[in-house]
């Protein structure tokens, strides 16, 4: 029984392979490729979502959260205290109108100068944010590319699932554009919107 079993998974693994083999021949001949040093064999994964949160470089990123953090923090206890400002003018009964309407008006004015202060310090961070999203960026495509070119791998494609990016290289060698534009031309070279809308 051991035996018999144990030759039934021998004859199982040989098939699968065999299968395997033939799949990516098939493949590899088929018009599925334009270039023939296309091999479908050389991808490679790399997760998006575990990149970023083991790389020491972006351990910067929490750095700009918290400056912005402190931004947004130090605005609000601001708005707030020029509330208080605000309603203790309107509601003094001891102003006269004409005085509420001037103190009212240095409060605005206030108001409006640290809302300049306080954007140009966002905007600030929005730049320096920009900067080192380019910097990494930069510097991952070059390692990226790299590696996959040493590794003679023709994609590297993302695993993680909440990111945007998807590939994050591919070789030319695998580009299948004109292919599609070819066959797309051919099969579907024209759409009569007249019968799309029926």
């Amino acid at each position: 029984m051991l035996r018999r079993n144990l030759f039934i998974s021998i004859a199982a693994i040989a098939i699968l392979a065999l299968t395997a083999i033939l799949l990516l021949q098939y493949f590899l001949k088929s018009n599925f490729v334009t270039n023939p040093n296309f091999n479908a064999t050389k991808f490679a994964m790399l997760n998006g979502e575990t990149l970023k949160s083991k790389a020491k470089c972006f351990k910067a990123h929490g750095k700009i959260a918290e400056k912005f953090s402190d931004i947004l923090s130090r605005m609000r206890e601001f708005e707030k205290s020029i509330k208080s400002e605000y309603e203790k003018v309107k509601n003094d009964s001891k102003l006269s109108q004409k005085q509420k309407v001037m103190e009212l008006t240095k409060i605005e004015a206030k108001w409006g100068d640290m809302s300049t202060k306080y954007n140009a310090e966002i905007q600030e961070v929005r730049n320096t944010d920009l900067k080192f999203s380019e910097i990494v960026q930069a510097k991952l495509n070059d390692i990226i590319e790299s590696i996959a070119k040493t590794a003679g791998i023709s994609a590297v494609v993302n695993s993680g699932n909440r990111d945007f990016t998807y590939v994050f290289y591919s070789s030319k060698d695998i580009d299948i554009t004109d292919l599609v534009i070819k066959r797309l031309d051919e099969e579907l070279p024209d759409i009569n919107l007249d019968e799309v809308k029926k």
